[in-house]
């Protein structure tokens, strides 16, 4: 024989060889786990679809029913788990490169009620894919790159109860994707590229308790498909583009921070659940239509366009306990309490327009201790009988204003009478003209001077308005049934 077909003849039983290995099962076994898992798999290595159907995890096992992947790289999740561990509840797989998720994987998965799958490489979810796992409760597949979802993707997990899909790259929901989902309580979608959502994207999710959309560029939301939604406790739409809020009946926790929002819109009734809302950094010029939330215990209004308020529509709110109305353009308050709201705890003014102020403006809520004041323009603020308005008072911040000093040195004097302290640690003027570390001027402030004065005689006609009232019973209980603002939503 020739040498070149010696060659030719070493080659192909080199190539013969390696085809055989290549079919031969990869075999891991599992480690016996005394805390979490009955079966932790480590290094596992899948490079392609083939080896997955040639991998080998043991003989038949009915009786693990918790398996973890560790420190392992597979490009699809292998259905030859499920084949070996047919009685498996929970499976972890996070973490583990996984790039596809390939049909007929979960058809043996019938008692798989946890499924992780985060922080893998996940791109798509094609049509049936979890077919099979119809017990399936829990599904994580957060910090993937799931751009697609087919529409009909979750179809056949009817009792699947949380859903985490957030920190991935989908734009687009398609209509019917959670239409089965009639147990979803906890649906997590934040931190993706959602631009819209589908009229009736949600409607069908009858059991749903919580649904986080924060962090997505949604501009297009009917936020009225969620009134029939009476399980949803807590919604999050912070940092969108929405221009407007819908408030449902049933909602406790409404987070809608840093949006375009410019009009709050309510349901019909008048009780609300609403107890925490955050409508900070929009645009909004008007809270009026808020007196309905009786149940409010914590408002944050700060960073948007307010330029007054009257404290009267926090009437019937017994549970508020904290207001941030900060960072507004707020220069004069009102308030139409008839009698005190026992329930305000702090209140925070600050960063404002206010040049003066009158402190007892707010007499009405006598159980306060944080009034937070720094950061305005204030030339001068009138204070009377603080121990007897404000027994607990502990603070009322007075830093970086724009204070006359003789008025400064009267203020502190009285709080400091009153053991209330007036700074917030903030002093650090280093200009000749302060008192006590904090910035003033003796300088007239001519005009600005004259809008104090015009300021300080608004409050005082309010007050003996006010004091009118109070003094008059008929009045006062006209008043009472009358003063709230109307619905101007």
């Amino acid at each position: 024989m020739s040498p070149g077909w010696w060659y030719c003849y070493l080659i192909a039983l080199s190539l013969l060889a390696w085809l055989v290995d290549s079919r031969r099962e990869a075999k891991f076994n599992c480690t016996l786990t005394a805390n979490y898992y009955d079966c932790l798999f480590r290094d596992v290595v899948i490079r392609s679809e083939l080896e997955a159907d040639s991998i080998f995890f043991g003989v038949q096992n009915f009786n693990d029913t918790s398996i973890a992947f560790r420190d392992s790289s597979m490009v699809v999740l292998p259905k030859k788990i499920f084949e070996t561990f047919p009685a498996i509840q929970y499976l972890s797989s996070d973490a583990c490169h996984i790039q596809k998720l390939l049909g007929g994987t979960f058809a043996n998965a019938q008692r798989l009620q946890e499924l992780h799958l985060y922080d893998n490489r996940i791109s798509r979810l094609n049509n049936f894919v979890f077919n099979g796992a119809l017990q399936l409760e829990i599904l994580s597949l957060y910090n993937n790159t799931i751009k697609l979802v087919e529409e009909h993707a979750f179809d056949g997990l009817g009792h699947l109860r949380l859903l985490y899909m957030d920190e991935n790259q989908l734009e687009k929901l398609p209509e019917g994707l959670f239409s089965g989902l009639e147990e979803l309580q906890i649906l997590e979608l934040q931190h993706n590229r959602i631009r819209e959502i589908g009229e009736d994207q949600f409607v069908l999710c009858v059991m749903l308790r919580e649904l986080n959309l924060s962090a997505n560029q949604i501009s297009t939301f009917n936020m009225t498909q969620l009134q029939s939604l009476n399980k949803l406790e807590t919604l999050d739409i912070a940092r969108n583009y929405l221009d407007e809020v819908f408030v449902t009946k049933y909602v406790r926790t409404l987070n809608a921070q840093e949006n375009q929002i410019s009009r709050i819109v309510i349901d019909q009734g008048d009780f609300f659940q609403l107890t925490h809302l955050n409508l900070s950094r929009n645009n909004i010029a008007n809270i009026n239509n808020i007196f309905k939330f009786r149940n409010l215990i914590e408002l944050d209004v700060s960073y948007n366009e307010l330029v007054t308020l009257d404290f009267v529509i926090f009437a019937f709110m017994k549970n508020l306990k904290d207001i941030k109305l900060n960072n507004n353009r707020l220069w004069i308050l009102d308030n139409g309490i008839p009698s005190p709201a026992k329930s305000l705890r702090s209140l925070n003014l600050a960063h404002n327009k206010f040049l003066y102020l009158d402190l007892a403006v707010l007499d009405t809520f006598p159980a306060l201790e944080y009034i937070y004041l720094h950061g305005n323009d204030l030339i001068d603020m009138q204070i009377e009988e603080i121990e007897q308005h404000f027994p607990y008072l502990t603070l009322v911040s007075c830093d970086n204003n724009d204070w006359d000093c003789i008025n400064l040195m009267h203020i502190v004097t009285l709080l400091e009478r009153a053991y209330v302290k007036w700074s917030n640690g903030n002093r650090n003027c280093t200009r000749p003209e302060q008192h006590r570390l904090i910035c003033c001027t003796s300088a007239e402030h001519h005009l600005r001077e004259k809008i104090v004065r015009l300021t300080r005689e608004i409050y005082k006609s309010r007050k003996m308005i006010k004091q009118l009232i109070m003094e008059n019973a008929e009045l006062r209980s006209e008043v009472e049934m009358q003063y709230l603002p109307g619905d101007g939503s």
